[in-house]
């Protein structure tokens, strides 16, 4: 807290802390000391501070208080001690004031001077009878807190409940910060280049992202590399073909195909499995007999490859070598099948230079795709099927609590649910313009939030 000045109230051998600030009052503090002290009175007692050559100092009224936090800022105290002095005392110990301390010294002063009069009669009872208070739950917060540097095992929520019980028992409010927003963009960024490092096609773009990637984040980001191999998460280091994936969307959408199944009983999930799996193979070898040559979703591929180059110009250097001027410009070994930029060989698929290339060498397109994307390995993945398997002539069977088999135990994972997908390589979003808000972006009217001006 700035600006904050703790007053340390001594009474005897024992010390309480206030927290001074410019909207405490002097009532409030009678009133804090009262809760701390139950057998004060109003009235029986006199508060006493000491400046350097002023060790006599009152503090009785709400000037006093606005005096002693002027004083304390102007000098740099952040802690003044005061003393509690009750009427009828009969001695007045005063101490030095240090110039070199940042704590104002300590007076223990009588009520009375030879000149001073007591005009009210006051109880003196509580002063010769005093009886131990009794002790609460919160005497151990005070110490809570102890200064700069002090650790807490429990980490975070132990840091935040010994806050919340410190305030407490001292009697002050504290907010909690959102966090910078130039953090969570400097975060941001760093994941980015992590995404465009594991996509990175060659190795001269991995490494340069890499050390973006390090010099960015630090000890932290090096120590996670460390003991990560490269050939197991980007493709520029990847030793076999990937055919465009990066990502575990598939078994995800598997997940979601059967997520009302998954909560059977094994027995009865395997069978729901199986009679979806029936199902989906069966429409899907029906729909590969209408089908010829590359199948349709990368025909199409194809086809947005060849509008997108359309404009870049192609150098033929030999038969089978060729060289195209984009940004930045490439290398194409169409009989090698190789293109300088790493895509063509990583994913066995024409990337957007090659298609450029071949176009330019009047060859047939479809002769330099990869055997993986044709329509006749499509249909050989589903020419099997699987066989029904009928309950007729199964035996009766009586279930008991000992043969079923009831679905695994599962626990939500923790953190916050992801809700969009790692996009994979080469996956690029269609920016639409929403009719509301007349904006470009990922948004239509239905899903727009923007703040219209009236």
């Amino acid at each position: 807290m700035e600006n904050a000045v703790v007053l340390l109230c001594k009474r005897g051998v024992h010390t309480a802390g206030v927290i001074l600030s410019p909207s405490l009052r002097f009532a409030g503090l009678l009133v804090i000391l009262k809760q701390k002290w139950s057998d004060l009175n109003e009235g029986s007692f006199s508060l006493y501070y000491a400046l350097e050559g002023h060790p006599n100092c009152i503090l009785a009224s709400d000037d006093d208080l606005n005096v002693l936090y002027a004083f304390a800022l102007s000098c740099h105290i952040d802690r003044v001690d005061v003393s509690i002095t009750e009427l009828g005392g009969s001695s007045r110990v005063c101490n030095s004031v240090d110039s070199c301390s940042s704590t104002l010294a300590v007076l223990s002063c009588d009520a009375h001077d030879s000149s001073s009069t007591v005009s009210e009669e006051v109880d003196l009872l509580p002063s010769f009878a005093c009886h131990k208070t009794k002790p609460l739950k919160s005497d151990h917060w005070v110490n809570l807190i102890r200064g700069v540097g002090q650790e807490f095992p429990g980490g975070v929520v132990e840091f935040r409940d010994s806050l919340c019980q410190f305030s407490l028992y001292h009697g002050f409010k504290f907010f909690y910060e959102r966090n910078d927003g130039r953090t969570t963009k400097h975060k941001n960024h760093l994941i980015g280049l992590f995404n465009r490092a594991a996509c990175a096609p060659n190795v001269v773009i991995f490494d340069n992202l890499i050390a973006e990637l390090k010099e960015g984040g630090g000890d932290k980001v090096i120590s996670f590399l460390s003991d990560l191999p490269n050939e197991n998460w980007c493709h520029a280091h990847f030793p076999g073909k990937r055919y465009g994936e990066l990502t575990s969307n598939l078994v995800e959408s598997f997940n979601n195909w059967i997520k009302d199944e998954r909560h059977l009983p094994v027995t009865q999930l395997l069978d729901c499995i199986r009679l979806k799996l029936m199902e989906q193979m069966s429409n899907r070898r029906l729909c590969a007999m209408k089908w010829n040559g590359v199948c349709p979703a990368m025909d199409k591929k194809l086809a947005a490859a060849f509008n997108f180059s359309r404009s870049w110009k192609v150098i033929t250097s030999h038969a089978n070598l060729f060289e195209v001027r984009c940004n930045p410009s490439v290398s194409v070994d169409i009989g090698l099948r190789t293109c300088s930029c790493g895509e063509w060989q990583i994913n066995s698929f024409p990337c957007l230079h090659v298609v450029c290339a071949l176009k330019k060498s009047g060859k047939n397109l479809n002769d330099y795709v990869d055997h993986y994307y044709f329509v006749d390995t499509y249909r050989e993945i589903y020419s099997k099927c699987i066989n029904p398997v009928p309950t007729l002539s199964k035996a009766d069977f009586v279930p008991t609590s000992d043969a079923v088999l009831l679905p695994p135990l599962t626990k939500r994972p923790p953190g916050r649910p992801r809700t969009e997908r790692i996009p994979s390589m080469g996956f690029r979003t269609r920016k639409v313009t929403c009719s509301r808000c007349g904006k470009v972006g990922h948004h239509n009217k239905a899903s727009c939030k923007e703040p219209l001006n009236h």
